[in-house]
C-alpha cells in the first residue's frame, strides 16, 4: 500500500516525521566538572601512545640526532569555531557566529561553544547522516518505503537515544516498518539475513566476514560453517511477504535471497516476524569443506574473542527459536569490541584515523607482513547477492588498530576510549562532548604522512565528508536566502541520484556500511570549477554576488566573501590580492571571488 499511494505512504509515516521534527533535544547531563575529568583521561592516554608512537619512530637513530615528541600548540579560536563547526554540524560557522565567538571574552567560549552546538537541531542531523550511512539506510526496498525507518532513526538521535539501545531494537525488531520503523534495519535486506549477518559484525564490531559466505577466509579464522552458524541465529526469523490469500516466504529460504528481487505486488506486505518452530538454515547446495555436507542444517552458535581472534564457540539452544535474535543482540552488544568500535567510529569523526602502521590511504593502515596486493584480494570477492565489492579502505582500519596494536600505550588509548563511552551509557553526543573538550582537539592540525605512523596528539587534516561540502555548497549558494528546492544533506533522498552534486562528491550507494568516502578525483574538480554549484553560487545575480555588490566598502566586501565561503576572515595578503583584483577587473571581481575561494583546497578541507 505505501508503494503503490504516495499520500497514504505519508499518512502512515507522519506519525514518524512529526516525531523527528517536534521532540525536544534533551539537555546535556554531564556536569562540566565531569566532562573535563574525562577529557583529562582521554588526553593523558592520547599523549602517551604518541610519545610510545615518538620512541618507536627513533629506534635505530643516534641519540645526538634523535628529535623530541614536537606538540603543537593549541589552535586560535577562528580555526577553533570552524573546526568545531563543521565537526559537529556539517557546516561553516556564519558571518554572525565568527564575529561573536571572536569578540567573547569569556575564557571558557570554547566549552560553551561545543555545548551549544550539541544541542542543536543541526548537530543530531549530522550524527543521523553519519548512522544512515553506516547502517546502509536506503528510501525503499522492494517498492516499500523505508521513510518510518529514517525518521525513527532521526528521532533516535534528536533524543540522544542510547547507541547499544538503538542497536538492541533494530536487531530484535518484529512486524512491519510502517508500525514498527525499528524493522527496517532487517528488512532493508529484502530477507537476506546472510548479508544482515555479514553487516551486523562489520559495522558493529568491525569483523570483515564477507569472503566467509562463500569460502573459508583465506586470511583469517573464519571459516564457511562458522559463517552460516552466525547466520543461523536469524533461524527463528522470517521475512514474508504477505498477501491476503498467500505468502511468499523470503527468508529462510534455499535460495538465501540471491535471486532478483520482485517487488511486491499491489495487496502485498512486507514482514518480519519470529516463529517458535524450527526453521533450518542449512549449509550451501556447494558446500565443499570436510567439517559438513552439502544443504547439511547447521544450529545457531556464537563465538567469543580471546584478545585479538575468535575463541571458545557459544552454542545457543535451538529450543526456543523466536528468541534467537534476543541472544544475537546481547552478544553483539556485550561484546568489548562493541564499545571499542563505536568509540574508535566517533574518535575517527572528530580526529581523523589513529594509525598504527607505515602507511595509510583513505584512513586503512598496511601494518601487517601481507602485501598490499594480498589485502585487496580479501576484499575482492565477488558478494553473491550483486552488491558491489566496497574498496579496500576505510572502517576496516578500526579492526586492524585493535588486532595488531600491542603494545600497553595502544590498549589503554582503545580501552580507554571505550571506557569512557560505557560511563557516559553509550550516549553518543555526551561522548562527543568530552572528545571535544579534549586538549588534543583544540591544538593545531596535523598534516598525515604516508610513511609515518599517525598522530594521536592533535586531529588530522583532511577532506570534508560529503555531507558537509555539499551543506556548505548550498549555504553559499543561497547565502540565507529561502532555499526553495536547495535541499541540505539530511532533506536529501537516503540515496541521490548518481548525477547528483552529493554522490560526486563522494555519498555512497548505501550498498555497504560506510561506503561515502572523502575522494578526490577529477569528477570533483569538474564540479567545483565547471558545475552548477559553483555557477550558481558566482553568478552575478547570485544572493552573495548582489549582496557583495551592495557593500560601500570593498575591504568590507571581502571580509564577506571570505566569512560566506570559507568560515574566516581574510589574511592581509588575501586582502590586498582581492583588492587589486577588484581595481583591474571591477566588473567581475565579486563573481571571479567567491568562484576562486570555492575552488581552494581550504574550501574542502577540514584542519
Amino acid at each position: 500500500m505505501m508503494r503503490r499511494f504516495p499520500l497514504l505512504s505519508l499518512i502512515f509515516s507522519l506519525p514518524c516525521l512529526l516525531q523527528a521534527q517536534t521532540l525536544p533535544t534533551p539537555a546535556l547531563r554531564l556536569s562540566e566538572t565531569e566532562v573535563m575529568a574525562a577529557a583529562g583521561r582521554i588526553d593523558s592516554v592520547a599523549l602517551a601512545l604518541e610519545q610510545y608512537n615518538q620512541k618507536r619512530r627513533m629506534e635505530g637513530t643516534p641519540p645526538a640526532k634523535q628529535t623530541p615528541l614536537k606538540i603543537p600548540p593549541l589552535t586560535d579560536d577562528s580555526t577553533f569555531l570552524r573546526r568545531a563547526t563543521l565537526d559537529l554540524q556539517a557546516r561553516l560557522p556564519d558571518a554572525r557566529e565568527i564575529r561573536s565567538f571572536l569578540l567573547d571574552p569569556d575564557p571558557e567560549k570554547r566549552a560553551k561553544l561545543v555545548d551549544r552546538l550539541l544541542v542543536s537541531a543541526a548537530t543530531s542531523d549530522r550524527r543521523f547522516l553519519r548512522l544512515a550511512d553506516m547502517l546502509r539506510v536506503k528510501d525503499t526496498v522492494l517498492g516499500v518505503s523505508l521513510q518510518p525507518y529514517s525518521a525513527w532513526l532521526r528521532a533516535a538521535c534528536a533524543s540522544a537515544m542510547p547507541y547499544d539501545q538503538m542497536v538492541r531494537e533494530m536487531i530484535t525488531a518484529t512486524g512491519e516498518v510502517d508500525t514498527n520503523p525499528a524493522t527496517g534495519w532487517l528488512l532493508g535486506d529484502a530477507g537476506k539475513m546472510t548479508i544482515a549477518t555479514t553487516e551486523s559484525l562489520r559495522v558493529f564490531l568491525d569483523e570483515d566476514i564477507a569472503c566467509a559466505r562463500c569460502h573459508d577466509h583465506p586470511f583469517e579464522s573464519w571459516t564457511q560453517r562458522e559463517f552460516y552458524e552466525l547466520a543461523a541465529c536469524f533461524g527463528g526469523t522470517q521475512v514474508i511477504k504477505q498477501g491476503p490469500q498467500h505468502r511468499t516466504l523470503l527468508w529462510p529460504a534455499e535460495s538465501w535471497g540471491d535471486k532478483a528481487d520482485q517487488p511486491l505486488a499491489v495487496d502485498e506486505r512486507l514482514i518480519l516476524m519470529d516463529v517458535n518452530r524450527n526453521e533450518p538454515v542449512r549449509l550451501p547446495a556447494n558446500y565443499p569443506y570436510r567439517d559438513g555436507n552439502p544443504n547439511e542444517p547447521v544450529n545457531p552458535a556464537l563465538w567469543e574473542w580471546q584478545g585479538d581472534a575468535t575463541g571458545n564457540v557459544q552454542r545457543i539452544s535451538r529450543m526456543k527459536p523466536e528468541i534467537l535474535r534476543e541472544h544475537f543482540s546481547s552478544w553483539l552488544t556485550g561484546s568489548p569490541r562493541f564499545a571499542m568500535v563505536a568509540a574508535l567510529r566517533t574518535w575517527q569523526d572528530l580526529f581523523g584515523f589513529p594509525g598504527i602502521g607505515e602507511g595509510y590511504l583513505y584512513g586503512k593502515v598496511y601494518s601487517d607482513p601481507r602485501t598490499r596486493a594480498e589485502q585487496i584480494k580479501v576484499s575482492s570477492c565477488e558478494d553473491p547477492s550483486g552488491r558491489s565489492v566496497p574498496s579496500d579502505r576505510g572502517q576496516a582500519m578500526i579492526g586492524m588498530f585493535l588486532e595488531k596494536s600491542s603494545s600497553e600505550a595502544h590498549h589503554r588509548f582503545i580501552k580507554t576510549l571505550a571506557q569512557e563511552l560505557e560511563k557516559v551509557h553509550y550516549d553518543l553526543r555526551e561522548f562527543e562532548r568530552i572528545l571535544c573538550h579534549t586538549t588534543t582537539y583544540q591544538r593545531e592540525s596535523v598534516l598525515p604522512s604516508f610513511r609515518a605512523e599517525m598522530l594521536t596528539i592533535a586531529p588530522a587534516m583532511r577532506r570534508l565528508r560529503p555531507e558537509t561540502i555539499w551543506n556548505n555548497l548550498v549555504h553559499v549558494q543561497t547565502d540565507g536566502a529561502p532555499r526553495a528546492t536547495m535541499l541540505l544533506s539530511h532533506e536529501l533522498p537516503q540515496v541521490p541520484a548518481v548525477d547528483h552534486a552529493s554522490r560526486i562528491l563522494g555519498r555512497g550507494a548505501r550498498e555497504w556500511g560506510d561506503d561515502s568516502l572523502p575522494l578526490i578525483t577529477h569528477n570533483i574538480v569538474r564540479l567545483m570549477m565547471a558545475g552548477d554549484p559553483a555557477k550558481i553560487a558566482s553568478a552575478p545575480d547570485s544572493p552573495l554576488v548582489r549582496r557583495l555588490k551592495s557593500i560601500p566598502q570593498t575591504d568590507v566586501a571581502i571580509d564577506e566573501a571570505f566569512l560566506a565561503v570559507l568560515g574566516r576572515f581574510p589574511s592581509t595578503n588575501e586582502k590586498i590580492k582581492a583588492l587589486d583584483h577588484g581595481v583591474t577587473h571591477p566588473a567581475t571581481v565579486w563573481s571571479d571571488l567567491v568562484w576562486a575561494l570555492l575552488n581552494t583546497g581550504e574550501f574542502m578541507f577540514q584542519r
